[in-house]
């Protein structure tokens, strides 16, 4: 009898560990780097090889991103939209995982590195 009324909770230990698991699970699979700002600019990667910039500003300042790969390759994306949406992404260029980037203003320079 004791063995029956154990059961339920593992039973309930059980299933929280397995909901808990999935919920960590589908959170790295969405996981991101941080994000590079400057001023309303933002640029943003998906943790691996895909890099977003998003002119936010309706300034008439064309925004781009620099960023760092792997490899020790530099490049540069841009949104070519201006401030409308979509914003601006692509795959690294040399196909390695993006190390590092920052949003880049016309006329108004770069924000900070986000790693």
């Amino acid at each position: 009898m004791k063995f029956q009324h154990s059961r339920p909770g593992r039973l309930a230990v059980v299933i929280t560990a397995a909901v808990a698991l999935a919920g960590l699970a589908q959170t790295a699979a969405h996981a991101a780097g941080p994000n590079a700002y400057h001023g309303s600019d933002k640029a943003w990667t998906d943790g691996g090889v895909r890099i977003w910039v998003d002119d936010r500003e309706a300034d008439n300042h064309g925004v781009h991103a620099e960023y760092r790969t792997r490899n020790g390759h530099t490049y540069t994306i841009g949104d070519a939209n201006g401030s409308a949406a979509p914003a601006g992404t692509e795959l690294s260029e040399d196909g390695s995982v993006i190390l590092n980037w920052r949003v880049c203003e016309a006329t108004e320079g770069c924000g900070s590195w986000a790693y």
